[in-house]
C-alpha cells in the first residue's frame, strides 16, 4: 500500500513549468511533495487509514531521504525508473492526447515481463524489445513533441521572464509552490514582473521566432547575438541533460540492459541525447513588444 500511495502521490509537489525551472529552483518537486505530505493531517490521516505508512510514502518519493530499509530502494527504482509507472503512463497519454503514434507502449505486455532479482527490477532477454521501443518512443516525443521549437520558444519565454523575477526580488521561488497554471499566470499579472510580456505572450501562443540552432557548446554570450541579430529582443535556450541509459537487470544475461542491448548500448545513447539535445536562440522585433 505504501507503494501504491506514493505512485498517486509523488507529483504532488509539481508546480507550474517545474521541469523547465529546474535550473533556477533549489528544492526538486518530490522534496516539496514529502513535505507536503507530512504537513497535511488530513492526507496523513488518509496514508494511514489506506494501510499504507506515511513514512515509506515519503521515502519512496523522496530519495534524498534515508531509507529504512532496503524495499524503499526497490520501491524507489519501480517509481522512477526505466520502467515507471509515470513513465508507461505520459508517453501514452500525451501521445494520444496530441494526436501522434510515437509514445504508445504495450503496458499490459510489459507489465506482465517486469520481475525481481534479488532487489532490482530486471526483464527477460525475450522482453527487450519492449524496452526498445520505449526508449525510442521517448526519444521521438522529445523530438517531436516536449522539445517541438513553438514548445521550447514558448518554455525559454517564460523561464527568461521568471528567472528576471528572481533576480529582481519581484519573486521567489516559493511563490510558485502549490500554484496550478491558472494561478500561475494570475500571479504573474498581480506581481506585475517586469517581462510580464513573454508570459502573456507565450500564452496566447505569439512565440518568438526561431533564429539558429546549435550546438550547446558552441552558443555564444548573448552580446554576440544581439550585435548579430540588431533589433531582435534575444532568448537563448539550451535545454536540460537528458539520459535514455537504463540500469534494468536483464535476467538471464545478468548484465544491465544497456551493456548488452545492441540498439541501446551506452555510446549510442549518448550520441542519440547529444544528437537530441540543441540550443536555440530565439527572438522577436523589439518593435512588436
Amino acid at each position: 500500500m505504501s507503494f501504491l500511495a506514493s505512485a498517486l502521490l509523488h507529483d504532488l509537489g509539481h508546480f507550474p513549468f517545474a521541469h523547465s525551472l529546474k535550473e533556477v529552483i533549489t528544492v526538486s518537486h518530490e522534496k516539496l511533495g514529502s513535505l507536503m505530505i507530512q504537513s497535511s493531517d488530513s492526507l496523513g490521516k488518509a496514508i494511514s487509514e489506506s494501510g499504507a505508512r506515511l513514512s515509506w510514502v515519503c521515502q519512496i518519493i523522496d530519495s534524498s531521504l534515508k531509507p529504512d530499509n532496503s524495499e524503499i530502494e526497490l520501491y524507489r527504482s519501480m517509481l522512477s525508473g526505466a520502467l515507471d509507472p509515470d513513465k508507461l503512463d505520459y508517453l501514452c497519454r500525451d501521445a494520444f492526447f496530441c494526436g501522434v503514434p510515437y509514445g504508445v507502449q504495450d503496458v499490459s505486455y510489459i507489465i506482465d515481463n517486469i520481475d525481481i532479482s534479488g532487489n532490482r527490477l530486471c526483464i527477460s532477454s525475450a522482453s527487450m524489445p519492449s524496452i526498445e521501443h520505449l526508449l525510442f518512443s521517448k526519444y521521438l516525443m522529445y523530438r517531436n513533441v516536449y522539445w517541438n521549437r513553438k514548445v521550447r520558444s514558448a518554455t525559454a519565454m517564460i523561464r527568461t521572464a521568471i528567472t528576471d523575477a528572481f533576480d529582481t526580488g519581484t519573486l521567489v521561488q516559493e511563490d510558485l509552490f502549490g500554484l496550478d497554471d491558472g494561478s500561475f499566470f494570475e500571479l504573474c499579472r498581480q506581481r506585475k514582473i517586469r517581462k510580464l510580456r513573454l508570459v502573456e505572450n507565450a500564452r496566447i501562443g505569439r512565440l518568438y521566432d526561431d533564429l539558429e540552432t546549435s550546438s550547446p557548446s558552441d552558443v555564444l554570450a548573448m552580446e554576440e547575438y544581439r550585435r548579430k541579430y540588431p533589433g531582435y529582443d534575444i532568448i537563448i535556450d539550451v535545454p536540460e541533460h537528458i539520459s535514455f541509459e537504463s540500469d534494468l537487470l536483464v535476467s538471464d544475461i545478468g548484465k544491465p540492459f544497456s551493456e548488452c542491448d545492441q540498439v541501446f548500448d551506452q555510446a549510442k545513447i549518448r550520441d542519440l541525447a547529444r544528437t537530441l539535445r540543441m540550443a536555440r536562440i530565439f527572438g522577436r522585433k523589439e518593435i512588436d513588444g
